[in-house]
């Protein structure tokens, strides 16, 4: 429903939801930088995440 807003981008100059108005949109209109730019905000995350994965705290 593109609630989450987690499959955004923009197309054509237009805000798209690729969950309910793509998934294929022409790669063309598509703007792969602010995308990117996106992706990069949530790279600490993913990295704390990583490492929380290979060493799990011990639950006792």
């Amino acid at each position: 429903t593109g609630m989450c807003g987690a499959c955004r981008c923009v197309v054509d100059g237009k805000l798209r939801y690729a969950c309910t108005e793509g998934p294929e949109f022409d790669g063309h209109k598509v703007d792969f930088d602010g995308l990117m730019l996106r992706q990069r905000m949530f790279a600490k995350h993913e990295h704390l995440a990583r490492e929380q994965c290979k060493h799990p705290r011990s639950t006792r």
